[in-house]
């Protein structure tokens, strides 16, 4: 046998007999301490702390019983050796095996860091079951750390090699091997009675989920590439996999902060329960803060398109039965998950020149490098209707793209709409992608463009008609939206004053949106804080710095930044808001910013792009925490 094979053995051996002392010190430390009077069993332990440790010591015995065969090198163990030398020939078997090692790392470091802070102090029993399996999970970070490092070593030339492989057939066995360790950890939580899934039961779902398309677009995309349906389908299993994978970071970030239940100041849902009710205001409100109070009620001055998507939750559960954290958290995953069909429809067109693969990190821009991150689980009555906004304008910014009929684009900016009206500026940047196309095909004429404004015309059209109309059964005006009398605080004279927009609110705007910059803070540990107006929306996401090289002789960016100059005009006016992290405001031309960021990436995203978007995740996770009030406790 080769000398790197006796090697390779006796590296092996190694490991084992040291995982087996490993594990034997970690069943040491978990009957350290004696269970709960409530729960003694045999010995003064419980029996999931006695069924861990049988667990623990089988394992012990197993990893002692490996290196004792390693050690001897059997006939037929030699043989399987050389079995696997020749299946780690081929260097996509190899990454499977590292991606695994790799992922079982990350997975055990990430646990015990995630314990090892201040996030988890809220959860009721999980620090109890945490002190139960911490010397586990430490032995498991051990077994991958050390298997990890000896792998490396062995193959370190392989790994570093730059054959081209196939993405999908590494990470599926990892993909498999997950899935099996999900469903045999459930088991094994229900045997031990540990109830961790009881408490995270959902992130399992969503996760299981997450891997059963990624499984199906896997198996597609390496068996069937070459059928026409095979596209649809892949196509169909990456949003689904965009989707699932946004939703269970966006409730995992809400649960971390303890924030999954309906704050105050939330509205729609009792909206939506004096709809079904026969009203139009809401009955003693928990609070009054920027409701509109007229002819003795208060009366929700937002437009109400949040209401009519609660009302079948709401009908069934009440309106305290449903969160409206997850109702936005649901809508914010939508539009991801339509920018990232929007980013690919892009790179079909070759209006932009990134591969499918680069576009993901032009969505992991829009996801968690800007403030649409804490937005998606705020669930309180200003974030709800602009979360709404961005989901169907999204909707229609696809459709356009796609080249579908003008009325369900204009019906998509019409409902887009109705949470908040102002979105309609970015029409020409529909109307500009439609000119686009026209001018592919050479048929760019004004008869056609008046044809399709036309037909988009109509469903904004009603509308429109129908907030104007439930302004005069609200108000007696069509033209009164209720945001003159709102009750806004130490603002109210302001407003009053100047209305909801007016040229001497530029300034101030002009300062929050683009210069505004944290401030240091004493009372919160000497660290730096933003400003609750708001803070530079170049430091919320650092990759906008890039919007510069998107100027191109295209009529689509042309009508992209047209809509966004329209926007930002109007917003400049605007009142301005308190108590928020970033700039919110930017979320209503945020759409039209993210295909002229992916055409500023170029060819590929450079180290530089990813390098301002990991900053950008950075400062808005820390705006998570300040807005949620663990960045600064009060």
């Amino acid at each position: 046998m080769p000398s790197t094979s006796q090697h390779t053995f006796r590296l092996f051996t190694a490991l084992s007999l040291a995982a087996a002392i490993e594990g034997l010190i970690a069943t040491v430390f978990l009957f350290r301490v004696p269970s709960l009077e409530s729960s003694n069993g045999w010995f003064g332990f419980s029996v999931s702390r006695l069924a861990l440790g049988a667990g623990a010591i089988f394992l012990s015995i197993l990893f002692f019983a490996l290196g004792i065969i390693l050690a001897r090198q059997p006939a037929w163990l030699q043989h399987a050796a050389a079995r696997f030398e020749s299946l780690l020939a081929s260097r996509e078997n190899l990454l499977a095996i590292f991606s695994i090692g790799l992922f079982g790392l990350v997975f055990f470091a990430g646990i015990i860091l995630a314990f090892s802070t201040s996030l988890t102090a809220d959860l009721i029993s999980t620090p109890l079951i945490y002190q139960r399996i911490s010397p586990f999970l430490f032995w498991g970070f051990a077994i991958f750390l050390q298997s990890l490092t000896a792998f490396s070593l062995r193959y370190k030339a392989a790994l570093l090699e730059k054959t081209p492989v196939s993405v999908w057939k590494v990470l599926r066995p990892l993909a498999w091997l997950i899935m099996a360790g999900t469903v045999a950890f459930v088991l094994a939580d229900i045997l031990a009675h540990l109830n961790i899934t009881r408490e995270i039961g959902f992130h399992y779902v969503a996760f299981l989920s997450a891997l059963a398309l990624f499984l199906s677009l896997s198996y597609i995309k390496e068996e069937y590439q070459d059928q026409a349906w095979a596209k649809k389908a892949s196509e169909l299993c990456g949003a689904g996999l965009v989707f699932v994978s946004a939703y269970f970071l966006y409730v995992s970030t809400a649960e971390s902060v303890n924030y999954m239940h309906t704050p105050s100041k939330a509205y729609f849902n009792h909206l939506a329960e004096a709809f079904l009710q026969g009203r139009l205001y809401l009955e003693s409100p928990d609070s009054t803060m920027d409701l509109t109070f007229f002819n003795g009620q208060w009366y929700v001055a937002f437009p109400p398109l949040a209401a009519i998507l609660m009302l079948p939750g709401v009908a069934l559960f009440g309106a305290n039965g449903i969160s409206t954290v997850v109702f936005t958290i649901f809508f914010a995953s939508i539009s991801v998950m339509l920018v990232y069909l929007i980013l690919n429809e892009l790179s079909d067109l070759a209006w932009s020149r990134l591969s499918r693969g680069d576009n993901l990190w032009v969505l992991i821009l829009f996801a968690f490098s800007t403030i649409h991150w804490y937005m998606a689980i705020a669930g309180k009555v200003w974030y709800i209707s602009r979360i709404l906004t961005v989901t169907f304008f999204s909707l229609a910014a696809l459709l356009a793209f796609k080249k579908k009929s003008p009325l369900l684009v204009g019906a998509a900016l019409g409902i887009a709409m109705t949470a908040r009206p102002n979105i309609v500026l970015l029409w020409p940047f529909l109307l500009s992608i439609y000119a686009q196309h026209l001018q592919q095909r050479s048929e760019l004429r004004f008869s056609r463009l008046f044809k399709w404004s036309a037909l988009t015309a109509i469903p904004i059209g009603l509308c429109v008609g129908s907030l104007l109309w439930y302004n005069y059964i609200r108000f007696g005006n069509f033209l009164d939206f209720g945001y003159a009398t709102m009750n806004v605080g130490q603002n109210t004279a302001t407003v009053q004053t100047f209305g909801q927009f007016h040229p001497a609110f530029i300034l101030y705007n002009l300062k929050y949106m683009l210069v505004s910059l944290p401030k240091w803070s004493a009372s919160c540990g000497g660290k730096l804080i933003p400003d609750p107006q708001g803070i530079s929306i170049f430091l919320t996401t650092p990759a906008l710095f890039y919007l510069w090289k998107s100027f191109k002789k295209e009529i689509w960016i042309a009508g992209a930044w047209l809509a966004v100059l329209l926007q930002v005009g109007l917003l400049l006016m605007h009142t301005g808001s308190a108590w928020e992290f970033g700039y919110r405001f930017i979320m209503d031309f945020m759409i039209p910013l993210v295909p002229l960021l992916a055409v500023a990436a170029g060819r590929r995203v450079s180290w530089l792009f990813k390098l301002l978007i990991f900053l950008g995740i950075a400062v808005n996770y820390i705006g998570v925490l300040w807005y949620f009030g663990v960045w600064c406790p009060a």
